[in-house]
């Protein structure tokens, strides 16, 4: 396996236009082979990041951007996280269109440094359980969801024991438009002592959280 072919493999799994799959392609060869440039092995690498069909189902799970208030029951939220599986903050409601996927860097709304930054101290407040700075900085809804009695569990299912976090992978950025509404949704691994971590983080307009992923 070469970095070309692991990363060649990945974009065939994406559904997703030819434009859009090289730039995925570049953009994930060009970690790689910055990793590799760092005395890193291929192998350790590929572990680190996770297998073609993970990486490849990441980038195809499209977030969520609203949540249907009747569903805000913390009981019938974890009997739906049980069956959905690990996540957080996935708000489910049906989307009456297709949302529409566009380069970032090309954004109006968003600016790629603010919204790097925001993916940073979102996690960063993750590690930290502070809640409070979480649902300060979300949507209502989502403030209702980013609780310790919801998003402890969340995190255990994934491991109990994270351990500290080691390092974070460069951040994939897309903005993601649904009627009017604009949508900054980001992508990145974390590597943990003891887990590693894929984050799905939308933020709207006003770079509050509106959706998370948690895998």
């Amino acid at each position: 396996m070469t970095a070309e072919k692991y990363v060649k493999d990945i974009v065939k799994g994406i559904q997703c236009d030819k434009k859009r799959g090289k730039d995925i392609q570049k953009q994930l060869l060009s970690e790689v082979k910055e990793r590799l440039a760092a005395g890193e092995k291929l192998e350790d690498i590929m572990e680190d990041m996770g297998s073609v069909k993970e990486i490849a189902a990441s980038f195809n799970e499209t977030p969520t951007i609203a949540i249907n208030k009747s569903r805000s029951n913390k009981k019938l939220f974890m009997a739906i996280l049980s069956i959905v599986g690990v996540l957080a903050g996935m708000i489910l409601i049906a989307l009456l269109i297709l949302p529409k996927q566009s380069d970032i860097a090309k954004s109006d709304v968003f600016d790629v440094d603010e919204v790097n930054a925001a993916v940073v101290q979102t996690i960063d407040w993750l590690d930290e359980g502070d809640y409070d700075a979480l649902q300060k900085n979300a949507r209502e809804d989502m403030a209702n969801i980013l609780t310790a009695d919801i998003m402890d569990p969340v995190k255990d299912k994934l491991r109990e024991d994270w351990g500290k976090r080691i390092s974070l992978g460069k951040i994939y950025a897309m903005e993601i438009t649904q009627k009017k509404n604009h949508f900054a949704t980001c992508q990145v691994s974390a590597s943990y002592e003891n887990v590693n971590v894929i984050y799905t983080i939308s933020f709207d307009e006003n770079m509050h959280v509106a959706g998370l992923y948690l895998k």
